[in-house]
């Protein structure tokens, strides 16, 4: 009897400590993948290509203590490898500390919110960031459970929680807000969900007469920004002008960078978009209905999930096709709202969410894009032609690419921890030996000329200079094809213009999105022709020498000054040489809020030649306004390298004659329906026209 009564007794015992052994085992499972998630322990090694140079670039910007928004201006800054987690010796160190607070603020976070909580929905987050997860939607993730953290913290019976805090909990929060300041500084795109994360807090504890803990949810995260802006090297009186910048990139992106679904059909593509606004619609109507929050509560979360979701939805109808990474944001976007709030219309904008990230995940698989580009060729997806026969392509391989997507990438995260702590914690030169061996495997692609001196390429490709350890002398804004308003290509013609302008270029006449050939760095072009002249042409690379003499600006020649109309045709002048244009293109009201939430119609230019022959292409009503050579048309390096040689004497076959401008669609509604049009025509100097 006493036996039964000490078992009965026991049982209890025995079952809270199975409970404790079980939720420890899930905080460690839980910690473990955060580290996997948020800490590049293996991280990418450097290659060829156009996404690839750009992040080999930044890495040798931090390394070299350039001047980001002054000497190197992008949309990320000084602590980018966080975010590409690309390997460079030189900021190795800096990558892994700013990824651990990154991975340690969400830790902490999650703990906090997963009080009182259902422990699912914990394990939902990680698995969505485990199979989905990116480096930017972990931040992104951040600035909300930030946000998420401030509301459970002054709403109900959680308040008594601020008037009870210890210094712990005030050492939690220093790391979480600190962290926060990491964003803009990453990726200036980022500014929009930080302001938002900076801005919503404080007011929330204000509304609760928290004044200590408003100032320093509002002071923690700027000081955090410039102390991170320090330590980087950078000078505290350029952090402003990069952040300007940075709204320079950002407004200009829409409508440079925007292309249509060209893949998948354009009815799923807006079913897509309409779902997804939907879900956000329904997300916001469950916070209206939100029991647990109060009015105000109410009213700010719904600020930071529109906020959010607006960065989550252009980054996705911009790139037509990139749709697939909606989803998974907006999914996580939900579940940390499940903390806040329960709801049956939460809920059910949550599990279409989860299915539709899963069923479009196809999108975002690397092995099937490698596939494509092999089939197809490289830019398939950035030609600006819609392309069926590459979805039949995709679909007949979907299933092997979504095993890939669904299950080996999760599994893929828990490997690269492992293969990473292996690497790192075993012989030290393991990393640097496979950098070297990238290295190679970049100069193995291309013989590069022995050159005493400085060296920029155009337009891409910076890789193929950083890996044979030239003298990098970029322009500011690295890749042409992202100084897409004005100021950003003053920015880049100034610097082919002044004392520091580079030796050498390599230049490769490659363009994106079916854009005019010449529109990339078009301001430019003349200051190429001024002040640089041809060595050599590879059949790859036009190789440029810099003159002795630097013309700060060039000379022209007034050919006309006239307002046209969308759609008319334009007779242009038809002397020799190289004629200059410039297309002052405005949006109409429509067009900008257009621009704004989702995307404009496309400009096109169509021009025809002296021949006969009519070609189209698109242009960028930004980048047309500080000029593009109109004539000849220059489609190919080798065409690049005769007017180089030539002054464009041997294109005359490519002058063009006469030129239209109209948008895709929407006619006038759109795009105001009259622009100015001014051309001229370059004057060679008498010193560069003897020598040639």
């Amino acid at each position: 009897m006493a036996a039964e009564k000490q078992r009965v007794n026991s049982a209890p015992a025995t079952k809270r400590a199975r409970s404790r052994v079980a939720r420890l085992a899930g905080w460690i499972v839980f910690v473990v993948t955060a580290l996997a998630i948020f800490i590049p322990f293996y991280p990418r090694m450097p290659k060829l290509g156009l996404d690839a140079s750009w992040e080999y670039g930044m890495n040798a910007a931090a390394a070299k203590h350039m001047s980001f928004g002054r000497q190197m201006v992008f949309t990320y800054g000084p602590y980018a490898a966080a975010m590409t987690r690309v390997y460079d010796p030189a900021v190795d160190r800096r990558m892994l500390a700013s990824s651990a607070f990154l991975g340690l603020s969400f830790v902490l976070g999650a703990i906090f919110l997963a009080r009182n909580s259902k422990s699912y929905l914990l394990a939902l987050l990680l698995a969505l960031l485990v199979v989905f997860g990116g480096t930017e939607l972990a931040e992104l993730s951040l600035a909300l459970m930030l946000i998420a953290c401030t509301l459970k913290a002054t709403e109900g019976r959680a308040q008594a929680w601020l008037g009870s805090a210890t210094w712990l909990h005030w050492l939690a929060a220093l790391v979480m807000w600190s962290t926060l300041g990491l964003l803009p500084v990453v990726k200036g795109s980022l500014l929009l969900p930080y302001a938002t994360a900076v801005a919503i807090p404080p007011l929330l504890l204000l509304h609760r007469r928290r004044f200590v803990a408003a100032v320093f949810a509002a002071v923690v995260p700027v000081a955090s920004t410039c102390v991170l802006w320090k330590v980087a090297d950078q000078r505290l009186r350029v952090l402003p002008h990069y952040l300007h910048c940075s709204l320079w990139l950002t407004s200009g992106y829409t409508e440079a960078l925007s292309r249509p679904a060209l893949i998948m059909p354009q009815l799923v593509s807006a079913g897509l978009i309409a779902l997804f606004l939907a879900a956000v619609a329904i997300t916001c109507f469950s916070t209206l209905r939100a029991a647990e929050l109060s009015v105000f509560g109410r009213a700010m979360w719904i600020l930071a999930c529109l906020s959010c979701s607006l960065v989550i939805f252009k980054h996705g109808v911009v790139h037509g096709d990139a749709l697939a990474g909606i989803y998974p944001s907006l999914a996580v976007l939900a579940v940390i709202a499940a903390f806040l709030h329960k709801d049956k219309y939460l809920a059910g904008a949550l599990a279409v969410t989860i299915f539709l990230a899963c069923v479009c995940s196809i999108m975002n698989d690397g092995e099937l894009i490698r596939e494509v580009h092999e089939h197809f060729g490289n830019g398939v997806t950035w030609s600006g032609r819609a392309r069926p026969d590459v979805l039949a392509f995709c679909i007949r391989r979907a299933g092997p690419a979504y095993e890939r997507t669904l299950v080996q990438s999760a599994w893929n995260t828990y490997k690269g921890l492992v293969a990473g702590l292996r690497l790192r914690l075993g012989r030290s030169d393991s990393l640097e030996k496979r950098y070297e061996q990238a290295k190679e495997e970049i100069r193995s692609s291309y013989p590069f000329p022995a050159l005493q001196g400085s060296v920029d390429i155009y337009t891409s490709e910076q890789s193929l200079l950083l890996a044979n350890d030239v003298v990098w002398d970029p322009r500011p804004v690295l890749q042409s094809y992202s100084a897409y308003t004005p100021e950003l290509m003053r920015m880049n013609e100034r610097h082919l213009r002044g004392a520091e302008a580079p030796d050498w270029i390599l230049f490769d006449e490659t363009t994106i999105l079916d854009r005019w050939p010449s529109l990339d760095d078009g301001m430019s072009w003349p200051a190429l022709l001024d002040n640089y002249s041809l060595v050599s042409f590879d059949g790859r690379y036009a190789l440029l020498r810099r003159r002795e003499a630097i013309r700060t600006a060039s000379d022209y020649e007034p050919l006309m000054d006239k307002t046209a109309r969308l759609g008319e045709v334009i007779s242009l002048p038809a002397p020799n040489g190289v004629l200059f244009a410039e297309a002052d293109l405005q949006p109409t009201l429509a067009g900008r809020l257009l621009d704004l939430f989702f995307r404009p119609p496309q400009l096109r230019i169509q021009v025809t030649l002296a021949d006969g022959e009519q070609k189209r292409y698109r242009i960028v009503s930004r980048m047309t306004q500080t000029g593009f050579v109109i004539s000849p048309l220059v489609e190919t390096t080798e065409e690049f390298a005769k007017c180089m040689r030539t002054a464009c004497g041997a294109n005359a076959d490519r002058k063009v004659m006469a030129m239209s401008i109209a948008p895709a669609y929407g006619g006038s509604r759109f795009w105001k329906d009259s622009y100015r049009l001014v051309v001229r025509r370059l004057i060679e100097p008498p010193s560069i026209a003897a020598a040639q």
